[in-house]
């Protein structure tokens, strides 16, 4: 009994660091969103929502940290309620999950800086630094324009100097393919960690439940057996 319930209580201090880790990476995922979705659409909203459970997330697990080692029961028993609550909100959180709008935003963005390029060159440069990409569909886009290649466009490998051979368009797309995958990934693999930290939480409470009922039941056949002591003394004392 006290291995298992230690082995327990190891499992569940364990997942709670588990999914403290992957809350913050949670926590910079969501900020990158908010960065580049428009100001109040659906998808702003989502990764502000992220970000506030991702902090209420945090709160709950110190919560069951301190529960793991005090082994509270009433602590315990409060961490598993919030931790269901939490685990419910966020697989509809992520149910509702509409990445396009975020796609939408920053295309219309690579649209707007490709269209001042000649005026602006900066939004588009900082675009192809940060995408490895050169032009809109690719680096002849400029030709069009009657404009020479960026430096921006320019990939230095030890000596040699190449251009980018993809266009925005298309780095764009695998970027936001390699965004949504990584967000799926790390949001999944919260709810796997929450949900065996619930699952070891619940078998926690029960086992301090089973023990502190345990500790009662010998606690009072130990005063039965004062009691039975004490009867016995007084019985013979009347008899001497």
């Amino acid at each position: 009994m006290g291995a298992f319930f230690n082995t327990v209580k190891g499992f569940v201090f364990v997942f709670n660091i588990i999914c403290v880790i992957i809350d913050v990476a949670n926590l910079v995922i969501d900020g990158l969103g908010v960065k580049y979705s428009a100001p109040g659409s659906d998808g702003h909203a989502f990764f502000i929502l992220g970000i506030l459970l991702c902090g209420l997330l945090i709160m709950t697990t110190v919560i069951g940290c301190y529960g793991v080692c005090s082994e509270i029961l009433g602590v315990n028993v409060i961490y598993s309620i919030f931790m269901l609550s939490l685990l419910i909100i966020e697989y509809l959180e992520i149910r509702s999950f509409q990445p396009h709008g975020i796609y939408f935003h920053t295309l219309q963005s690579l649209e707007t800086a490709w269209r001042v390029v000649g005026i602006n060159p900066e939004p588009m440069d900082d675009i192809q630094r940060r995408l490895h990409c050169c032009g809109l569909f690719s680096g002849q886009d400029y030709a069009f324009k009657h404009m020479s290649i960026p430096d921006s466009c320019l990939s230095v490998e030890g000596s040699s100097v190449t251009t980018h051979q993809i266009g925005c368009l298309d780095a764009h797309w695998k970027s936001h393919i390699n965004m949504t995958r990584r967000q799926q990934c790390f949001y999944w693999a919260l709810l796997a960690a929450e949900s065996f930290t619930l699952l070891y939480s619940i078998v926690f409470c029960v086992l301090i439940h089973r023990r502190r009922h345990h500790r009662s039941a010998n606690n009072l056949d130990d005063v039965r057996e004062v009691i039975i002591q004490q009867n016995n003394i007084g019985s013979r004392q009347r008899l001497l």
